[in-house]
């Protein structure tokens, strides 16, 4: 009988489906298993064994959805958020942030069910985190301090609008007497309303509007001496100046004779926090397109034309205030007789003002005329009570409205696009300075995108910074399931892959901004992931994994599945993914039944390895990797976990990192009494107890979580968690010339790197299972280099070769080398 050789020097095609039994001629069988639990696959084509996790803390819940969401600030300021129902807790260097009265510290939120929290989409941009959810409104989570984290609404400057189109409904306004106040009834031709509109349903009415005329004429209200007195804020007074003028001036904050004056100090330019030169000379007028200014006549004065904007919180209930800039200052005196036209066009809303900064006295100071020319205006209001189904009460939506909406009918109006009506956005980026939301539930198709840096305007505008409303013009009303910033704008809907860029070099705007489509893949409603210079996403239906890349060759991109040899390991279907970032990328993916699927990825090396990972007695729910707690380079993974049943159920917080004993759930316990309490997590598992000096005993917990330990010590601290059995298995020990013929193993050789000896072997049927015998080498563990394992089984056509590790100890397997009898 013939002899043979065969080796297994990589493992880096991970576990491979059984479909692929029979291929031996394809090179990804040579390098691939036909099982692997709980193993690494490494970058260099050995296999290590997974690090156990660890216990964090118990959840803030004990069912229900639960969320890890990392917040990456800087390499060395990190932390992990639990998001529950309801809440948010959070973790910084592997331990949960305290409170003021010794507790986890929590904020609480509004998504209170598990739809909520697993719709739950973050995008962090420095120290905020901006978060959607298509049935509430935009927020954000700031981090002031570490334990000061603040979760509030989106403060919008611009609202997004549904349309900029004429409405088919036809909507009537009318101001109408309700009790002792004015009241705006709108009434529409068509059903519209709803109650639950009351408070969070904005709409925009836009009307035209004729010229505006303003004269700059008012003067300040008296002229001071001296500053040995109260004055109160909006007050305006002049004072002479060295040259004969008089300077005038506004109090800009409360002045008082006693606590602020200072003796013998008379210039208000030495009190800057209490007064400010120039003071109003003419109302505040709107305008959204060309102005002028003309001057006419002899006079002695300084005056300035002044443009102010809303400082970026106009909306209610917030309390803002106009920020004014300087336009243009003239002047006419002796020696400078020039009268002055000036002219200019706002693309966007705006007010305008003049101001007389000095003047001569005695003589004229002249009548500068501001013109607005005719325009448009969106007048944004809030439902604020409903009445019926084709009337509610409106009100405005800003605390500083350019005009009041009064008495009309028009079809020019729109729902915003954020609220009861339409829901709210369902994926967020950041791209090109811009922050962009993706599809509601009534517009699953739109994208929103503010003005660059400055993420609460949302409002379309005309120069090319400006927001804007961008649909895409698919055959299908399909749903954006995520958006992701790679080379221009890349977007998955559930029927394909979009990219999003502009047509010529510069920034995307509104009139060159165009939508290609790459695939017609279709993805499932989960975050894309950028590793390398290429996107992962979840194809629809969630059991396989797909790689979006740029292909010269194609001139665009193109996608591959990246799980198709593997896809057997995904039939449960994707919930929840994260990137690990160390020697490799790790993409780790939490499946439906609760366990876990890992692909290693490194396409210098050809590396993309699945490989199956369980965690014992545990149901996962939510994965998200962090920076190392204790300094290492690689990046370590946490998981929400559920554990027990009935009154037992419990959600734990673990975490996956290297240094760890090989037992999962694990944590300290103190002897007391030859027991051991507080193992709640663990109530009614069979569990593992590792002493100081590496002694592995089995313990039971009872289910209260405690645990008797006869023979130690009060006060002996031990590691106590679950076992987490390795096991790796080859594909059939075949090549093309001994295919389908019968085989017998002979022995075998494993070349490992710094491991444990205590390993079984077999070819991995459960009655084959031997246990190595490593009295003859020697050697103290961890031990590296060959051991030879020599056994004889029976006659097989496909027969495989596996080892297996089930105590807490680390193993390293570089290579296997089989001798096969034909």
């Amino acid at each position: 009988m013939a002899k043979q050789v065969l080796q297994r020097l990589s493992f880096t095609a991970g576990e491979l489906t059984p479909w692929l039994a029979g291929r031996a001629d394809l090179d990804p069988v040579s390098r691939g298993a036909s099982r692997l639990r709980n193993f690494l696959v490494s970058p260099f084509g050995g296999l290590r064994r997974r690090p156990g996790t660890r216990l964090v803390v118990r959840a803030g819940c004990t069912e229900g959805a639960v969320r890890l969401v990392s917040f990456k600030y800087s390499t060395g300021v990190q932390f992990m958020l639990e998001v529950g129902r309801g809440y948010i807790r959070y973790f910084k260097d592997g331990a949960p942030l305290p409170d003021a009265e010794g507790g986890v510290l929590e904020t609480p939120t509004p998504w209170k069910t598990d739809e909520q929290v697993g719709n739950l989409r973050m995008q962090q941009l420095n120290d905020v985190i901006y978060c959607v959810e298509p049935s509430t409104p935009p927020m954000t989570l700031a981090r002031h301090a570490d334990d000061d984290w603040r979760l509030e609404a989106l403060e919008f400057s611009g609202m997004p609008y549904e349309s900029s189109l004429f409405n088919a409904v036809r909507l009537e306004c009318r101001m109408v007497r309700d009790g002792s106040a004015n009241r705006l009834l709108a009434t529409a031709d068509e059903d519209v309303f709803t109650p639950e509109m009351e408070g969070r349903e904005f709409l925009r009415v836009t009307r035209k509007y004729g010229e505006a005329v303003v004269e700059g004429t008012q003067m300040p209200f008296y002229h001071l001496t001296n500053l040995d007195r109260d004055l109160y804020k909006g007050e305006t007074f002049s004072m002479d100046r060295e040259d004969g003028w008089r300077q005038a001036y506004t109090c800009i904050r409360d002045f008082s004779r006693k606590n602020d004056y200072q003796p013998g100090v008379n210039r208000p330019e030495r009190y800057t926090a209490f007064f400010e030169k120039g003071s109003d000379a003419s109302a505040r007028v709107h305008v959204s397109g060309a102005w002028t200014l003309e001057t006419t006549g002899t006079w002695d004065a300084e005056w300035e034309i002044c443009r102010g904007y809303p400082d970026g919180s106009n909306y209610l209930p917030n309390q803002p205030e106009l920020v004014w800039h300087s336009v243009k200052s003239f002047q006419q005196r002796d020696g400078f007789r020039n009268n002055f036209t000036l002219s200019g066009n706002e693309e966007e809303m705006s007010y305008y003002k003049i101001r007389l900064m000095a003047y001569r006295n005695g003589v004229s100071t002249g009548t500068p005329v501001f013109r607005a020319a005719a325009g448009s205006f969106n007048h944004e209001m809030v439902v604020e009570e409903y009445v019926s189904p084709r009337s509610a009460y409106l009100a405005n939506a800003l605390h500083l409205s350019y005009y009041v909406l009064g008495d009309c009918e028009t079809n020019d109006w729109s729902f915003g696009a954020f609220g009861v009506r339409n829901g709210y956005p369902c994926t967020v980026e950041f791209h090109q300075g811009r922050l962009w939301f993706g599809g509601t539930p009534g517009q699953p198709q739109t994208l929103w995108a503010s003005r660059v840096d400055d993420f609460s305007a949302f409002t379309p505008g005309i120069p090319s910074d400006s927001p804007m409303i961008l649909t895409m013009a698919a055959s299908q009303q399909n749903r954006i399931s995520w958006i992701a910033s790679l080379r221009g704008l890349m977007i998955g809907t559930s029927e394909g892959e979009w990219r999003l860029s502009a047509s010529n070099s510069e920034g995307l705007n509104a009139s060159n901004a165009g939508f290609e489509r790459h695939s017609g893949v279709g993805s499932a409603s989960l975050d894309a992931l950028t590793v390398e210079n290429s996107l992962l996403f979840v194809q629809q239906g969630g059991m396989k994994v797909r790689e979006l890349f740029y292909s010269l060759e194609a001139d665009g991109y193109q996608t591959r599945d990246v799980s198709l040899l593997s896809d057997h390991l995904l039939a449960a279907g994707i919930v929840d993914w994260t990137v690990q970032r160390s020697t490799a990328f790790h993409v780790w993916c939490v499946l439906g039944d609760g366990s876990a699927v890992c692909m290693t990825l490194n396409r210098e090396q050809n590396v993309a390895a699945w490989h199956a990972h369980r965690l014992e007695h545990g149901r996962i729910l939510s994965v998200a990797s962090l920076r190392g707690s204790h300094g290492t380079p690689d990046e370590e993974v946490w998981f929400a976990v559920a554990r027990g049943e009935g009154k037992r159920a419990c959600i734990t917080v673990e975490r996956l990192a290297d240094g760890n004993v090989c037992l999962d759930a694990c944590t300290e316990a103190v002897v007391q009494g030859e027991k051991m309490a507080g193992l709640g997590h663990l109530a009614g598992c069979g569990a593992l107890l590792l002493d100081g000096e590496g002694a592995c005993l089995p313990i039971s917990v009872d289910g209260e979580g405690n645990a008797a330990c006869p023979g130690r010590l009060d006060g002996e601290t031990v590691t106590v968690g679950l076992a987490a059995p390795a096991e790796v298995r080859t594909m059939p020990l075949e090549t093309l010339e001994t295919l389908g013929r019968f085989k017998k193993q002979l022995g075998a050789r494993a070349l490992l790197h710094e491991s444990t000896l205590k390993f079984r072997y077999g070819t991995g049927h459960p009655d084959a299972w031997r246990d190595f015998q490593p009295g003859r080498y020697g050697v103290a563990e961890p031990y590296s280099g060959y051991v030879r394992m020599i056994h004889n089984y029976g006659m097989d056509e496909q027969s495989c070769f596996a080892l297996r590790v089930e105590t807490p100890d680390q193993f390293n397997l570089l290579a296997l080398v089989l001798d096969v009898e034909l």
